[in-house]
Protein backbone atom coordinates (compact mmCIF):
# COMPACT_ATOMS: atom_id res chain seq x y z
CA UNK A 1 0.00 0.00 0.00
CA UNK A 2 1.06 3.50 -0.75
CA UNK A 3 1.89 5.83 2.04
CA UNK A 4 -0.55 8.33 1.07
CA UNK A 5 -3.41 6.03 0.66
CA UNK A 6 -2.42 4.41 4.27
CA UNK A 7 -2.54 8.39 5.48
CA UNK A 8 -5.67 8.88 3.57
CA UNK A 9 -7.09 5.97 5.45
CA UNK A 10 -5.90 7.27 8.86
CA UNK A 11 -6.84 10.41 8.08
CA UNK A 12 -10.69 9.68 7.35
CA UNK A 13 -10.66 7.52 10.39
CA UNK A 14 -9.23 10.29 12.37
CA UNK A 15 -11.62 12.90 11.85
CA UNK A 16 -14.21 10.35 12.23
CA UNK A 17 -13.47 9.47 15.37
CA UNK A 18 -12.71 12.78 16.79
CA UNK A 19 -15.49 14.54 15.38
CA UNK A 20 -17.98 11.90 17.16
CA UNK A 21 -16.04 11.86 20.03
CA UNK A 22 -16.22 15.80 20.07
CA UNK A 23 -19.99 15.89 19.21
CA UNK A 24 -20.86 13.47 21.76
CA UNK A 25 -18.80 15.93 24.89
CA UNK A 26 -20.83 19.34 22.97
CA UNK A 27 -23.69 17.67 23.67
CA UNK A 28 -24.24 15.61 27.04
CA UNK A 29 -21.48 17.41 28.48
CA UNK A 30 -21.04 20.88 27.69
CA UNK A 31 -24.46 21.89 26.00
CA UNK A 32 -25.15 25.52 25.77
CA UNK A 33 -27.51 28.18 24.52
CA UNK A 34 -26.29 29.72 21.71
CA UNK A 35 -26.72 33.29 20.51
CA UNK A 36 -27.03 32.52 16.83
CA UNK A 37 -30.45 30.80 18.11
CA UNK A 38 -31.40 34.22 19.27
CA UNK A 39 -31.38 35.92 16.08
CA UNK A 40 -33.16 33.14 14.12
CA UNK A 41 -35.83 33.16 16.85
CA UNK A 42 -36.23 36.68 15.07
CA UNK A 43 -35.63 36.04 11.22
CA UNK A 44 -38.05 33.03 11.72
CA UNK A 45 -40.50 35.35 13.42
CA UNK A 46 -40.91 33.41 16.37
CA UNK A 47 -39.91 36.29 18.43
CA UNK A 48 -41.13 39.61 17.60
CA UNK A 49 -38.74 42.88 18.30
CA UNK A 50 -40.62 46.56 17.55
CA UNK A 51 -39.57 47.42 13.99
CA UNK A 52 -37.59 50.38 15.43
CA UNK A 53 -35.09 48.44 18.19
CA UNK A 54 -31.64 48.60 16.90
CA UNK A 55 -31.51 44.95 18.07
CA UNK A 56 -34.50 43.88 15.74
CA UNK A 57 -32.31 45.87 12.74
CA UNK A 58 -29.08 43.98 13.74
CA UNK A 59 -30.80 40.61 13.86
CA UNK A 60 -32.10 41.24 10.15
CA UNK A 61 -28.60 42.57 8.80
CA UNK A 62 -26.65 39.40 10.19
CA UNK A 63 -26.39 37.01 7.48
CA UNK A 64 -24.79 33.74 8.45
CA UNK A 65 -25.81 30.47 8.12
CA UNK A 66 -25.24 29.42 11.12
CA UNK A 67 -28.54 31.85 11.79
CA UNK A 68 -29.88 30.97 8.43
CA UNK A 69 -30.30 27.18 8.76
CA UNK A 70 -31.55 27.24 12.34
CA UNK A 71 -34.25 29.92 11.17
CA UNK A 72 -35.40 27.86 8.77
CA UNK A 73 -35.71 24.81 10.83
CA UNK A 74 -37.30 27.73 13.90
CA UNK A 75 -39.95 28.08 10.80
CA UNK A 76 -40.46 24.21 9.85
CA UNK A 77 -41.45 23.66 13.97
CA UNK A 78 -37.94 22.65 15.30
CA UNK A 79 -37.67 23.63 19.05
CA UNK A 80 -34.64 26.56 20.41
CA UNK A 81 -33.73 23.95 22.75
CA UNK A 82 -32.74 21.03 20.34
CA UNK A 83 -31.19 23.66 17.71
CA UNK A 84 -28.70 24.60 21.18
CA UNK A 85 -28.40 21.27 21.13
CA UNK A 86 -27.16 20.62 17.75
CA UNK A 87 -25.02 23.73 17.86
CA UNK A 88 -23.28 22.01 21.10
CA UNK A 89 -22.34 19.13 19.61
CA UNK A 90 -21.45 20.53 16.24
CA UNK A 91 -19.16 23.52 18.31
CA UNK A 92 -17.57 20.26 20.08
CA UNK A 93 -17.05 17.88 16.80
CA UNK A 94 -15.36 21.12 15.19
CA UNK A 95 -12.94 21.78 18.17
CA UNK A 96 -12.17 18.42 18.62
CA UNK A 97 -11.29 17.52 14.59
CA UNK A 98 -9.57 20.98 14.25
CA UNK A 99 -6.96 20.15 17.35
CA UNK A 100 -6.60 16.39 16.18
CA UNK A 101 -5.64 17.44 12.66
CA UNK A 102 -3.64 20.04 13.69
CA UNK A 103 -2.12 17.14 15.86
CA UNK A 104 -1.72 14.83 12.85
CA UNK A 105 0.32 17.55 10.75
CA UNK A 106 2.39 17.66 13.17
CA UNK A 107 3.22 14.11 14.10
CA UNK A 108 1.41 11.88 11.72
CA UNK A 109 0.57 9.48 14.71
CA UNK A 110 -3.65 9.06 14.89
CA UNK A 111 -3.23 7.82 18.63
CA UNK A 112 -1.65 10.95 20.03
CA UNK A 113 -3.83 13.11 17.38
CA UNK A 114 -7.01 11.36 19.11
CA UNK A 115 -5.27 12.20 22.43
CA UNK A 116 -5.01 15.77 21.60
CA UNK A 117 -8.41 17.96 22.15
CA UNK A 118 -9.04 15.13 25.40
CA UNK A 119 -5.60 16.38 26.75
CA UNK A 120 -6.27 20.04 26.24
CA UNK A 121 -9.82 19.89 27.49
CA UNK A 122 -8.26 18.42 30.93
CA UNK A 123 -5.66 20.80 30.61
CA UNK A 124 -8.63 23.72 29.77
CA UNK A 125 -10.98 22.45 32.91
CA UNK A 126 -8.15 21.53 35.35
CA UNK A 127 -6.04 24.81 37.55
CA UNK A 128 -4.05 25.44 34.22
CA UNK A 129 -4.22 29.32 34.47
CA UNK A 130 -1.65 29.89 32.01
CA UNK A 131 -3.67 27.52 29.39
CA UNK A 132 -6.53 29.88 30.21
CA UNK A 133 -5.21 33.11 29.87
CA UNK A 134 -3.19 31.99 26.83
CA UNK A 135 -6.98 31.15 25.04
CA UNK A 136 -8.37 34.39 25.93
CA UNK A 137 -5.39 36.14 24.91
CA UNK A 138 -5.51 34.07 21.63
CA UNK A 139 -9.45 35.09 21.96
CA UNK A 140 -9.79 31.25 21.48
CA UNK A 141 -12.63 29.17 23.52
CA UNK A 142 -12.98 25.47 23.32
CA UNK A 143 -15.69 24.02 23.43
CA UNK A 144 -17.68 27.21 24.03
CA UNK A 145 -16.22 27.44 27.23
CA UNK A 146 -18.46 31.08 28.36
CA UNK A 147 -21.76 31.82 28.08
CA UNK A 148 -21.90 34.72 25.27
CA UNK A 149 -23.27 37.48 27.96
CA UNK A 150 -21.27 36.32 30.82
CA UNK A 151 -18.08 36.39 29.38
CA UNK A 152 -15.72 38.50 31.19
CA UNK A 153 -12.04 38.56 30.18
CA UNK A 154 -11.07 41.24 32.92
CA UNK A 155 -10.79 38.83 35.58
CA UNK A 156 -8.99 35.28 36.35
Amino acid sequence: MLLGQQSSGNLRLLIAISGCLGFAIGLFWKATWHVNIETAQVLSATVQYPPENAFYYYHLKLWTLLTQVPAVLLKLGANERILSLIMSGSLGAISFVALSLCTFALCRNVTLSLLSPVWTLALFLGSARTVKKLCRTLNALFLGSFFTYEQDFSTD
